[in-house]
């Protein structure tokens, strides 16, 4: 029973690891978009840029949830090899 929970908690811990790289790489990608004012593609995942809206930044996002969810599988799925493998 403690391997399963075992792989559970790890599985949930990959899935989490995932979210949370994507939306650090994303929000550095912004930044970076907002201070060279050009738009930001990552093909497949998240396009967008920041714009000005009556002298205020915008954010225009457009995102692809299945490219976003598969990069958040491929991360936990390594994730999960790598701490299987020790």
């Amino acid at each position: 029973m403690s391997h399963q929970r075992s792989f559970i908690a790890t599985t949930v811990t990959g899935l989490l690891f995932g979210a949370s790289v994507l939306f650090i790489v994303i929000a550095v990608l912004f930044g970076i978009s907002a201070i060279t004012d050009q738009p930001v593609i990552i093909p497949g995942i998240v396009s967008g840029q920041v714009l000005k809206e009556n002298d205020i930044p915008a954010v225009y996002f457009d995102p692809n949830g299945q490219g976003i969810m598969l990069v958040i599988l491929v991360i936990a799925v390594s994730y999960i090899a790598a701490s299987r493998s020790r």
